[in-house]
């Protein structure tokens, strides 16, 4: 039996007059200093994990707040992510 991985709660507060794009595609996980990959989130599928995904914006005076987890520790258990 395989434990839950672990997740992250990403926070991003845009306090500009200017939208904070996120490329999800250059996002990376870090473990020893070792990139070991991108993340997955609400609306990623399970088969699409690794596959390119469009970028985001947090608009002007606005939030993004967003569960994230390591693509790299994900797994199948027939459920929709998360």
């Amino acid at each position: 039996m395989k434990s839950e991985c672990m997740a992250f709660q990403l926070e991003v507060s845009n306090n500009t007059d200017k939208p904070i794009p996120i490329i999800w595609d250059k996002t990376q996980h870090f473990n020893e200093d070792k990139a070991l990959g991108t993340f997955m989130y609400q609306g990623v599928e399970y088969p699409a994990r690794f596959k390119q995904r469009a970028p985001e914006a947090v608009n002007p005076r606005s939030s993004l707040s967003r569960e994230i987890r390591p693509c790299t520790l994900a797994y199948y258990t027939g459920r929709v992510f998360p």
